[in-house]
């Protein structure tokens, strides 16, 4: 913006529409979804795509980082959330929103489950999503269940499009097509201190398990990286 708005760089991946853009907490990584199952993961200290996320098998429409940067969310047209570890891009958990699950000719085509917006709550407790049908869902992370702890309706006749959490976590505000925001109370969640301690390394440190300089118990490393919860 310093140089009167002339373009400073220009990332070149897709090969298609660009459907969302979501910033780490700390500025270093940008991820960007579109069609064709793309999630691409930038390093924006020299502007280079560093990993491709593969896992969906239709267009995704939304991402957003956990607030501490560990944790990337992605919501698509295969009727799946898909949360993956940010620095090794291994899938931690899959969020879906049919019952039982689809097949992947299912997924891959047209349906009514297209999950379109998806938000972390600031304590990293919650996920938030949007579907085609109808339903704001709240996942609870700290489960070992993957099932929506509490759901919302769109208003009669409209259709939801994206959401976002409060800067408290209090509320989910969500887009309608209508043109109408709604608000819906979360659930609410104290977080553990064991938690808390986690989510302070994670954003102060990175991925510590991959360091040689710090001594972590081996029993520690799978809580540090979200496959404990």
């Amino acid at each position: 913006m310093s140089d009167d708005g002339n373009m400073f760089k220009t990332l070149r991946e897709h090969p298609g529409p660009v459907r969302s853009l979501c910033w780490s907490p700390d500025g270093k990584f940008l991820c960007s979804t579109g069609d064709k199952q793309k999630v691409l993961l930038w390093n924006m200290g020299t502007y280079s795509l560093i990993r491709r996320l593969s896992g969906h098998y239709n267009n995704v429409l939304s991402c957003a980082f956990s607030p501490d940067g560990a944790m990337l969310a992605t919501a698509s047209c295969d009727t799946r959330v898909i949360i993956w570890d940010t620095s090794s891009g291994e899938q931690l958990r899959i969020l879906n929103h049919m019952n039982p699950t689809p097949g992947v000719i299912y997924m891959s085509g047209e349906n009514n489950s297209v999950v379109r917006g998806v938000t972390f709550s600031p304590n990293g407790c919650h996920v938030a999503s949007v579907c085609s049908d109808g339903f704001l869902r709240f996942w609870n992370l700290m489960s070992e269940e993957d099932e929506p702890e509490s759901m919302g309706s769109a208003l009669a006749g409209d259709s939801m499009l994206n959401c976002s959490f409060s800067p408290l976590g209090g509320a989910v505000s969500v887009g309608h097509t209508s043109g109408s925001v709604v608000f819906f109370l979360a659930p609410p969640m104290v977080p553990s201190l064991l938690h808390l301690s986690r989510m302070s390394v994670r954003r102060s440190l990175g991925d510590v398990t991959a360091r040689d300089d710090l001594l972590l118990p081996q029993t520690l490393k799978p809580y540090l990286q979200y496959k404990q919860w």
